[in-house]
């Protein structure tokens, strides 16, 4: 295939007429026609401009439908030589191939630093994230050693710090008891039901409430929000000293069950408490 119909092949493709073609070229539509038909030869530079306005690389015409040559050499070793129906090198000067050769250094140099800045702008990205997120850790490493619980901390000093904790951030009392061994859980549950059971009384309910129904669920709730006031104030609703509130905090009754999952990646199973935190359960209370 000769190089006049290899760029036929290529505008037809491309869905351009000669005429166009042409125009593109600032030349005659005769002129043009020449170059497809041979009748004219195609130095190097006409052959790019030709191969821009036709969106293709000259490579890509030069090359295109050649066919290999297998020969065998005086070795019998394989060789394989690359040459068309004419070689259309011929029409190319020195100064033409050395003028292709240099631009396609150029264009190899140049799409080399675009990868090495590319890539050099990737890793830059990642070791900014990493270091972020170093940082990140670093910093929740010292939250965590200083919410980790003292040795001389007794159980229900724990207890009451991730109550009280459970009401102002869920997510760090959640990680606190979290921190703690698994038998841990089983106490953390008597000592909530125990708490909630003792606040189970028919007058507190009725002081909320008053001459409307009580809502066993809500009274549980109210009964949460009681206790993640903290210790000091527990005791002084439990003992009549000051009214109990009407607020809600529902959240303090799945502690145990989001810690459990976050430390073990399993479903927490209920623990049986020696008294039900349900409210009416306080039956003395409740006559």
């Amino acid at each position: 295939m000769s190089i006049g119909e290899k760029i036929t092949f290529f505008r037809k493709k491309k869905g351009v007429s000669q005429e166009a073609m042409a125009e593109l070229l600032g030349m005659s539509t005769a002129g043009y026609g020449k170059i497809e038909r041979d009748e004219t030869d195609v130095n190097y530079s006409r052959l790019e401009l030709i191969a821009a306005k036709l969106k293709v690389k000259p490579e890509d015409i030069v090359g295109f439908g050649e066919k290999t040559n297998h020969q065998t050499n005086n070795n019998g070793n394989n060789s394989c030589n690359y040459v068309g129906e004419n070689s259309i090198f011929q029409n190319f000067t020195d100064k033409d191939l050395a003028h292709a050769l240099e631009k396609s250094q150029q264009e190899n140099a140049f799409f080399k630093e675009k990868k090495s800045q590319q890539e050099n702008a990737f890793f830059k990205e990642k070791i900014s994230f990493l270091e972020e997120k170093n940082l990140f850790l670093t910093e929740k490493i010292k939250h965590l050693e200083t919410n980790i619980p003292n040795e001389n901390q007794t159980e229900k000093d724990i207890f009451w710090e991730i109550v009280v904790l459970s009401f102002k951030d869920e997510a760090q009392a959640i990680a606190l008891l979290a921190q703690m061994p698994l038998s841990y859980f089983a106490i953390f549950e008597e000592i909530l039901a125990q708490k909630l059971f003792a606040l189970d009384k028919k007058v507190l309910a009725q002081s909320i409430y008053k001459n409307c129904n009580i809502s066993k669920d809500d009274f549980l709730y109210v009964r949460c929000f009681t206790l993640a006031q903290g210790r000091d104030f527990y005791e002084k609703v439990l003992n009549n000293k000051i009214s109990m509130p009407s607020n809600t905090f529902e959240a303090l009754l799945y502690l145990s069950e989001k810690a459990y999952f976050q430390k073990t990646s399993n479903e927490f199973t209920p623990i049986l408490t020696s008294v039900s935190y349900e409210t009416g359960s306080n039956l003395t209370f409740w006559q």
